[in-house]
């Protein structure tokens, strides 16, 4: 898929995984001959939206392994802010009670920032229900690439999906489990 804009180019590349939940997403931009300093939007939530308004406690977090250490992050209270998470990010995503979403680059990127993003939605009875989303970016110059997983917290197509993204010596401690 490309994009053009005057002098600006947009090129997006998605490969879905027949026996997975796996997208692998590459993307390059630039203006003229210069690369250009953006981020690329991983999401900002995940799951079928009847299970939040069924489920007012549903939390959606941002969930990622920094240098080997799995850590949850909620968005700020300021929807406003957008907060920077620095370090070796391995990888990031949305993570919910039954759904994940998970982006792998090829190497760790430096951070991922997150903002919170307040909705309203009315539920079956007519009711109205607040909740946030969480939107996750991570800054890119010029270009970027994912595996991605986006489906069930099931046992069996997270280790499909760790098997095929992970050489065989890698622990994913903290790996979103159901």
């Amino acid at each position: 898929m490309r994009l053009r804009r005057g002098d600006v180019t947009i090129e997006k590349q998605y490969r879905f995984d027949d026996k997975n939940y796996i997208v692998a997403f590459s993307a390059t931009f630039q203006r003229g001959n210069q690369t250009l300093h953006g981020r690329v939007l991983l999401g900002q939530d995940i799951g079928p939206e009847q299970e939040h308004l069924v489920n007012r406690s549903a939390l959606l977090q941002a969930i990622a392994d920094i240098g080997g250490s799995v850590s949850r992050y909620s968005g700020p209270k300021d929807e406003n802010e957008i907060k920077a998470i620095p370090g070796d990010v391995l990888w990031v995503g949305l993570d919910m009670q039954y759904f994940a979403e998970i982006a792998i680059p090829p190497q760790p990127v430096h951070a991922f920032e997150i903002q919170r993003r307040p909705v309203k939605a009315t539920d079956m009875a007519g009711q109205e229900v607040a909740r946030d989303l969480i939107r996750v970016t991570v800054p890119a110059d010029g270009a970027a690439d994912f595996r991605i997983y986006l489906g069930p917290k099931l046992s069996t197509y997270l280790e499909r999906c760790r098997a095929r993204t992970f050489p065989a010596s890698s622990t994913m401690a903290g790996w979103p489990s159901s």
